[in-house]
């Protein structure tokens, strides 16, 4: 539906405006605009640029822009200015035309941000469609360099003029591995003066896609609160070229853009295609939002072997570390001596904890993987696993074989460089500083090239040889690939694949484990879950959309990580440190209130084990208001849901308020409702209309309340 109208039909709601701390500027008026529907989303075009202006959807606007609005912005530099953009607001020639459920934007020329000479032209078009699952708009662009030079940036889709609909606090920037609050986060501070090019006030913050460590893990995000708002996501998988976000609030209107960032090398005489991207509205938060990419992921996610099922199913995992740097160690370096490892395992067990993984019980950055003599052998080794495989938990050991150093490095040509201000991974806990002192060069390192067959085979030889043991499980440092590798030789996902055939021999069960440190959508296809240095985020889009692997974050001894880390599924990687000491070289015993929330949450994940393997995350999306002093997570199964809230404060009372029906249907409008203790017990059954709402007296920080909600 394509409407034309002589002036500019759109304004700032006024609940918006009241909402948010800072005023947002209202457009302009007297603008020419187009406005067209397609599944839902009003958008608007300024007749003359061509750009974006307004957004709107199920009655909220989302977008309002000044000054012609954008959809695409080209870095040009030129010799008389560096700095110059191409982007249609710096015009007036879009030509606009409709078709069967679609409106295509042609620039002849994209016009300049200054008045200087492009050698060319750069044709742009773009075409907004409606999607044909019914709820989104595809967006696609081409742009077809007839210049002198190559295009080395473009920002697509640029949307610039968003506005706080929910309010400041609660409009928010939710990438897949964490969340942003642009109004707020990127308002200026008085009292600080940094340098200007590197202020996120003024600069803005970039997100480069990067692995499990960075917030933009996926190729999706969400702008809104917990009721409107849209996600944006791209049909595009694996290889597919890489893209960034960029999210920038304008000090002088209160308004933020929000873009994809693509570096590329566009040539003369060449053509670039964005591939679709899609933007799906919501009125009942991100969770309905990231439907469809969760779909886009089913369909492209496939696994050769499945979670094994304790992984799927445990809470999580123990991780020690049986020296405490790297070797060359001495006998007062050991802290845990191989007899020990059952100890621990049965500890660990105890604490619903059925997979560890035991650190520096080989050289490191070296070929062939041998146990350090210092602790024993190799069979030995095998048998104290085989011993803690008897109580119940599976251990896989920790290598490192990316990174070599002398003189494994040499054997596949490459060469150490010595380097007194960096020592590659050289840290033991009694160096000034600890790691890379500067005063010695023990490890040294070099990453080698995973597409180097003879190192594929020596690995696999080596792996081979714990295998034969009956050590099948692993966990990798450092995975994954940094480029796309060369298609005629084996990649490393293909060793992943012979060590994982091999392993399943031995153990159907065997654990393929590793760093993230690449493209998560590869890996999800090989690592049944993370070890990764990561402590609490809210990376729960993440989890609601992708089934593999299991995220981990690392607890010590907060009981409060426990309780969040359960609630959002995260695989949990417990190693509590003495006073004075190195990783997990505690007893999970010595901190009495990290043990009892363990033991707690793993009584609750098998009473529960449904939702969480079975069911969908929606987070605090099934809430009707936002909660400020509680962290929810909901997750919900055919019938039935499950609610869980954490109190973040001290306040006299503790309210929730919670939409059902958007998320369990029910014919007859009512619900049972079913509250349960810390320890599983059902303490009480109500019935309650899709409008629910409870109170709790005093509950005091760190608090839980334990809710399920059953339709009828």
């Amino acid at each position: 539906m394509l409407r034309i109208f002589g002036t500019r039909r759109m304004a700032v709601i006024a609940a918006c405006i009241t909402a948010a701390m800072t005023p947002v500027v209202a457009a302009d008026t007297s603008e020419e605009v187009i406005e067209a529907t397609l599944n839902g989303l009003q958008i608007t075009l300024d007749a003359k640029t061509g750009g974006v202006v307004g957004l709107s959807a199920g009655g909220t606007e989302m977008l309002n822009a000044v000054g012609g609005g954008g959809i695409v912005d080209i870095a040009y530099p030129i010799e008389q200015f560096h700095a110059l953009r191409l982007a249609p607001r710096f015009g007036q020639d879009a030509k606009i035309t409709q078709s069967d459920k679609a409106v295509t934007i042609e620039w002849s020329h994209l016009p300049a941000s200054r008045d200087l000479p492009v050698p060319g032209e750069v044709k742009v078009v773009v075409t907004l469609a409606a999607a044909d699952d019914g709820k989104s708009v595809a967006m696609k662009c081409r742009v077809d360099n007839n210049t002198t030079q190559p295009i080395r940036q473009i920002l697509f889709p640029d949307l610039n003029g968003l506005l706080p609909f929910g309010g400041e606090q609660q409009t928010q920037l939710r990438l897949g591995g964490g969340v942003v609050n642009p109004f707020t986060s990127l308002k200026r501070n008085p009292a600080a003066a940094p340098f200007y090019a590197e202020d996120p006030v003024l600069s803005g913050r970039f997100f480069n896609y990067r692995n499990a460590y960075h917030p933009h893990l996926m190729r999706w995000m969400d702008f809104g609160d917990l009721k409107n708002g849209f996600s944006l996501w791209q049909r595009a998988w694996g290889w597919d070229p890489l893209w960034g976000v960029w999210v920038r609030r304008d000090e002088t209107d209160g308004k933020v853009r929000l873009a994809c960032v693509h570096n590329v090398n566009v040539a003369t005489n060449d053509s670039w295609e964005s591939g679709e991207y899609l933007i799906t509205p919501h009125s009942h938060g991100w969770a309905e939002g990231i439907e469809p990419f969760r779909k886009w992921v089913q369909q492209n996610l496939t696994r050769p072997v499945a979670i094994p099922n304790h992984v799927r199913d445990g809470l999580g995992f123990r991780s020690i570390f049986m020296t405490r740097g790297m070797p060359p160690n001495t006998a007062e370096d050991v802290v845990y001596k191989i007899e020990d490892m059952v100890q621990v395992a049965t500890e660990a067990k105890a604490h619903g904890l059925d997979e560890m993984s035991p650190w520096f019980w080989c050289p490191y950055f070296q070929l062939p993987f041998q146990t350090l003599p210092l602790l024993g052998t190799d069979e030995s080794f095998a048998a104290a696993i085989h011993d803690c495989r008897k109580v119940g938990v599976n251990v896989s050991p920790f290598i490192s074989c990316f990174i070599l150093s002398s003189p494994s490095a040499e054997r596949y040509g490459l060469k150490v460089i010595k380097r007194t201000s960096f020592s590659g991974w050289t840290y033991h806990h009694e160096m000034i500083p600890m790691f890379n002192p500067g005063y010695t060069d023990a490890h040294e390192t070099i990453q080698v090239n995973q597409d180097d067959v003879r190192w594929q085979d020596d690995v696999f030889e080596n792996w081979s040889k714990m295998n034969d043991l009956g050590v099948p499980s692993l966990v990798w440092d450092v995975y994954g690939y940094g480029h796309q590798p060369a298609k005629i030789t084996p990649s490393v996902y293909d060793l992943t694949q012979r060590i994982r055939e091999a392993a399943v021999q031995k153990d159907p069960q065997a654990v393929f484990a590793a760093e993230s440190c690449s493209n998560l959508e590869l890996e999800a296809a090989q690592i049944d879950y993370t070890w990764n240095w990561m402590t609490w985020d809210d990376r729960r889009a993440f989890s609601s959309a992708f089934p593999a692997p299991r995220l981990n974050i690392n607890i010590n001894q907060d009981p409060s990580a426990v309780w969040r880390g359960f609630m959002d599924n995260y695989y949990l990687n417990v190693m509590p440190n003495r006073p004075g000491d190195i990783n997990g070289s505690a007893k999970i015993a010595d901190y009495p209130e990290v043990s009892q929330a363990l033991k707690q949450c793993a009584k609750l994940r098998k009473q529960f084990l449904p939702y969480f393997v079975e069911g969908t995350m929606i987070g605090e999306c099934v809430l009707a208001e936002p909660s400020p002093h509680a962290y929810v997570t909901a997750y919900v199964l055919p019938k039935k849901m499950l609610l869980i809230a954490y109190s973040l404060g001290h306040e006299e009372t503790l309210s929730l308020k919670a939409d059902l029906q958007p998320w369990l249907s029910s014919t007859s409008g009512e619900y049972e409702v079913k509250q349960y203790d810390l320890e599983g017990n059902l303490e009480q059954t109500l019935k309650t209309s899709s409008d629910w709402r409870t109170t709790t007296d005093s509950p005091g920080q760190g608090k839980i309340l334990i809710f399920e909600f059953i339709a009828p």
